[in-house]
């Protein structure tokens, strides 16, 4: 009966109207959305599962053997000599270690505060230095954005007057659009004639108005498809109710098809009872004017739901990160997830196994010095 329901909605197409066969396109496109949406999320929660089972328990294996070699080459710094070169390089190993260890969750309290020891012995005097006052460092940082900027865009500082906080790359960038989007427009003014400066003004407020327009029927089509879902149900209930039916055969069908009405309605399911509608009521009829018109808020409704679906999707995709990939981010499908998995698996295996190779053979101070100049480390 279900699969007879699918196949009844989309026969006879030619007979429908436009705003119908949208309406089909996008009922389609939604439940193909939904299926798709449904396939991440089992998706993100397989892999966050083995993640907890396979891969943190890797991370925090290889935490401790970097924590290891930190212990070691602290104390080689302490009791080893080295050329001036050679500790130079050395300082750098350990500073650089102290500083990926201090942003890791696996250790323990004490191993965190002798990471944290080793961290402040190297960054004590550039802290003193740098750092005494936060407004003076967040001036340098603005400074530091406005000359990558320039370099970058060719944008001169001056025309960053704005406000912004250094550290939300995002925002500033938000608002530097805006400030070039204003003056690339003024810029078009002032080089228009006056008649067209103001048909060009008119020409904003023609987009400004449809995009109000345009705002106010999506709220109007979601007031609809919220006030719909009772008198919707009523409809198909008194069409199809198995009590009103002497045929077994068909009573038995009927049945089956008001399980399936009562779980759309307890659910607020506006879309599967409007497929029964189409089937079941409106079909009974040629469509109307009014019944179009209503298919066109329906069809908003739609269309703003699948654009949800598909943001949704997009926020999934993007919890993970991509960047050491070469899938393209407008074609990642599930299965690259999976893909993206092993790779990483297999990754911090091999970082796992070359941290445990260097711990092994630095733990000799000549053997250190070898490797340090052959740039192991």
């Amino acid at each position: 009966m279900r699969q007879e329901l699918e196949i009844s909605l989309y026969q006879d197409a030619e007979n429908l109207s436009a705003q119908h066969k949208k309406f089909n396109r996008l009922l389609k496109k939604l439940e193909q959305q939904n299926t798709l949406l449904n396939e991440w999320k089992a998706a993100q929660q397989d892999i966050q599962h083995k993640a907890r089972q396979e891969l943190l328990p890797k991370y925090a294996k290889l935490h401790q053997i970097l924590f290891q070699q930190l212990e070691n080459l602290w104390a080689h710094k302490a009791q080893s000599k080295f050329t001036a070169r050679q500790k130079i390089l050395l300082d750098g190993m350990i500073k650089n270690l102290a500083e990926q260890l201090l942003n890791v969750d696996s250790l323990s309290e004490e191993q965190y505060q002798d990471v944290e020891h080793i961290f402040e012995y190297f960054h004590k005097r550039q802290t003193r230095k740098n750092f005494v006052y936060h407004e003076d460092n967040v001036e340098i940082q603005k400074e530091n954005l406005k000359s990558v900027i320039h370099e970058e865009l060719g944008i001169e500082a001056d025309f960053i007057d704005f406000e912004f906080d250094p550290n939300d790359i995002e925002d500033f960038m938000d608002k530097l659009n805006q400030k070039i989007a204003a003056q690339e427009e003024q810029d078009f003014l002032n080089q228009c004639t006056e008649e067209d400066r103001r048909e060009f003004e008119k020409q904003q407020q023609r987009e400004h108005a449809k995009e109000k327009k345009q705002q106010e029927k999506r709220e109007l089509a979601q007031k609809m498809a919220s006030q719909s879902l009772k008198s919707i149900y009523a409809k198909i209930a008194a069409v199809i109710h198995p009590d009103r039916e002497s045929d077994e055969q068909k009573k038995i069908e009927k049945t089956e098809l008001l399980q399936i009405t009562n779980q759309a309605y307890e659910n607020k399911d506006l879309f599967t009872l409007l497929k029964l509608q189409m089937q079941y009521v409106t079909s009974k009829k040629q469509s109307t004017k009014e019944f179009d018109e209503q298919l066109k808020y329906y069809n908003i409704s739609l269309q703003d739901q699948i654009e949800r679906i598909e943001m949704q999707i997009f926020e999934i995709v993007h919890t993970f990160d991509w960047r050491r990939h070469s899938f393209s981010t407008h074609k990642i499908q599930v299965k690259d997830l999976y893909k993206k998995y092993k790779s990483d698996l297999h990754e911090i295996q091999k970082n796992i196994e070359q941290a445990e190779f260097i711990f092994k053979h630095s733990q000799d101070s000549e053997n250190l010095k070898v490797m340090i100049k052959k740039g192991y480390l």
